[in-house]
């Protein structure tokens, strides 16, 4: 998934609890008790490498409800095989994400087969 793919495709992904992403466009979380879906975000840049020189995709200036200043995030791209040993269709996706370090900044890590080096650079 790269910046030119993602926003023109309008891919976005959603876990089980209602977290979700557009990479390189938004990030946002449904919560029913402060109004529905809140902002995460807005992508102001990164690729979301994760590795040797990691370089989160970054958001900013998403929803203040309960907050005292405006949510924030950084999201990477992580393979799948780095920390699990069920072998995955390519596609298959799952996310993790943490409020840390402080409250209403989160962390969000994308766990899939495509970000595996011999995905990236298949030669």
């Amino acid at each position: 998934m790269t910046v030119e793919t993602s926003i023109y495709a309008g891919q976005c992904f959603e876990d089980d609890n209602d977290w979700g992403i557009c990479p390189y466009c938004n990030a946002y979380k449904w919560h029913a008790d402060h109004g529905g879906t809140l902002s995460l975000g807005t992508w102001t840049g990164g690729e979301g490498h994760w590795g040797a020189n990691p370089e989160a995709m970054e958001f900013s200036g998403g929803s203040d409800a309960n907050c005292h200043s405006e949510r924030s995030s950084e999201v990477y791209w992580y393979c799948w095989y780095a920390v699990n040993t069920a072998v995955v269709h390519l596609n298959h996706i799952e996310m993790f994400w943490d409020e840390v370090p402080a409250k209403c900044h989160y962390k969000a890590y994308i766990y899939t087969p495509l970000a595996c080096d011999w995905a990236k650079n298949p030669n």
